[in-house]
């Protein structure tokens, strides 16, 4: 698993890679982000290798992304978190603080691994924001839908609880789909 940060890049154009080093005796926020994300990936990533359907490629994160996944109007400044399959990566904002904190509990994250699992693994097809795919609509509900689900599972697995809230971690104002709740949904 490689965090990296989006912010900024090396002289031959790469992302820097999060070493999860101290700064005056302090863990700095990024830092303490990149740390969060890395322990929920390997959280997730322990509970597919268990269920036998992890796809065996490296996981790759790309941390405090400034930039929209999709640059489309209808989204926010940038506080989410997206399985990109076109970029075989993941990436995470830094959250707002207004509206969520950074995006990189346990649940947001399977959720988001729940993806990488659909789209590798089962081949299960392109998300809606794709318009030229056929049934995009359906695929994007069966990929909405099972990657809650997994989100619900990896929790379970990891600490033994069920929880049917999505994101009630880091949600600080509640919205129209936030956090998101299983048993009303």
């Amino acid at each position: 698993i490689n965090v990296y940060d989006g912010t900024t890049t090396s002289f031959n154009g790469f992302y820097n890679e999060i070493r999860w080093c101290y700064t005056d005796s302090t863990l700095s926020k990024k830092n303490t982000i990149a740390s969060s994300l890395h322990y929920a990936i390997a959280t997730s990533k322990a509970y597919f290798n268990h269920k036998n359907i992890e796809v065996n490629n490296p996981v790759k994160v790309l941390a405090h992304i400034q930039e929209l996944v999709d640059p489309s109007p209808t989204y926010a400044p940038y506080n989410g978190a997206a399985w990109v399959q076109s970029k075989q990566r993941f990436e995470f904002g830094d959250g707002d603080n207004v509206n969520v904190l950074p995006p990189v509990s346990v649940d947001i994250i399977a959720h988001e691994y729940g993806h990488r699992i659909l789209y590798n693994k089962f081949d299960i097809g392109s998300h809606v924001t794709n318009d030229t795919v056929a049934h995009k609509y359906e695929a994007s509900a069966i990929h909405e839908g099972i990657s809650d689900i997994f989100s619900t599972l990896v929790r379970r697995h990891a600490y033994g609880i069920i929880d049917w809230k999505i994101g009630n971690q880091v949600v600080i104002a509640t919205s129209n789909n936030l956090p998101r709740d299983l048993s009303h949904p």
